[in-house]
């Protein structure tokens, strides 16, 4: 439910990470900084959940997860601006954003249709998110999408 609707951003947000992160910052050698990029994460999301779970349990717990991945990707951000390097995130991002715009259309059509609750929601959900998001990632002819489809196909004819 709630939880769910907060926690769709950070597949936006960590769509763009992966970039500034793993594909920018390791290509360079700079583990240190993706590394404390990631530690920085974690101690918003601890402090976070310890003010916001008490007050709004699960949907506080959601609403940290999303900050922390906002604080990661500042962090990458930062360290990437320092090197001198522009991150193009609007080109980076619209991709990304028009992915998550229809796979929560999809999850949330899909949850009108079939009554469901609890667990049997957040993996159907989840599914159909997921599948939904990286069609449209093909269809948009995505890089990293399209790299990792072809990894894996590839292996498989092996």
């Amino acid at each position: 439910g709630d939880m769910m609707k907060i926690l769709v951003f950070t597949v936006y947000i960590i769509g763009i990470s992966t970039v500034t992160g793993i594909q920018i910052l390791l290509s360079m050698n700079k583990e240190r900084n993706l590394l404390f990029s990631s530690v920085g994460g974690t101690a918003v999301n601890i402090l976070l959940n310890w003010l916001l779970i008490p007050k709004l349990f699960g949907v506080g717990a959601a609403i940290a997860t999303v900050l922390a991945e906002i604080a990661v990707l500042f962090l990458q951000i930062m360290f990437l601006y320092r090197m001198n390097i522009k991150v193009p995130i609007l080109r980076l991002s619209v991709k990304a954003f028009v992915g998550t715009v229809f796979a929560v259309a999809a999850a949330f059509i899909l949850q009108g249709w079939i009554p469901m609750n609890g667990l049997l929601e957040i993996i159907v959900t989840a599914i159909v998110f997921a599948v939904v998001y990286l069609t449209m990632l093909l269809v948009l002819k995505e890089e990293i999408a399209s790299d990792l489809v072809h990894m894996v196909l590839h292996r498989r004819k092996k």
